[in-house]
């Protein structure tokens, strides 16, 4: 099948995993996709596995399509999987033992078409490097160290809010024993 899209750097395929947490409104995920790797205005593939996955996920492909294309300002389109997709499906369930039933066929979409893939699986990742694809991580290692950070943010913050508490406490507790004090 012959390419006729445009440039592979912006045509892209979205994992599953992905275009569930766009869904369901992971904000720091569309922002780090958008600007980080310049998925706006794209050209964005998906093939009938992942309709089956967001159908068995609960998720209306139709509405999913439309706010993916909002979003991003991108054109998604559905890719046919092609015999020879099947092939090199099977080809790697034997190379890639550990990516997940239905990843082989994605993986073998995003080779035929020559797009990047976007993905939060790390199993599905590492095959897809392997294969040579080039992979989109959005929650790699810069990711994952900006989240333990706001962690430790949030927590600092709940520490302090905690010791307010207490001196708000204590403070009423003495403002009652002088009032006691007074009017006793």
């Amino acid at each position: 099948m012959e390419n006729t899209m445009g440039t592979a750097a912006n045509i892209v395929t979205l994992d599953t995993c992905v275009i569930r947490e766009i869904y369901q409104k992971d904000y720091v995920l569309v922002a780090r996709l958008k600007q980080g790797y310049g998925l706006t205005g794209s050209v964005i593939l998906v093939n009938s596995v992942i309709r089956r996955e967001l159908k068995r996920q609960g998720l209306n492909y139709r509405f999913v399509r439309e706010k993916i294309e909002r979003i991003f300002e991108a054109r998604v389109e559905f890719i046919p999987i092609s015999e020879s997709m099947r092939t090199k499906a099977r080809d790697m369930k034997t190379k890639h033992p550990t990516i997940h039933p239905g990843d082989d066929v994605i993986l073998a979409c995003v080779i035929e078409n020559g797009s990047a893939l976007v993905t939060c699986d790390r199993g599905f990742e590492r095959a897809a490097e392997q294969a040579g694809v080039r992979v989109i991580n959005p929650n790699g290692s810069n990711a994952q160290k900006e989240h333990r950070y706001k962690q430790r943010q949030r927590q600092k913050s709940r520490r302090r809010r905690g010791r307010h508490w207490i001196a708000n406490f204590r403070e009423i507790v003495y403002n009652d024993q002088r009032w006691q004090q007074y009017h006793s």
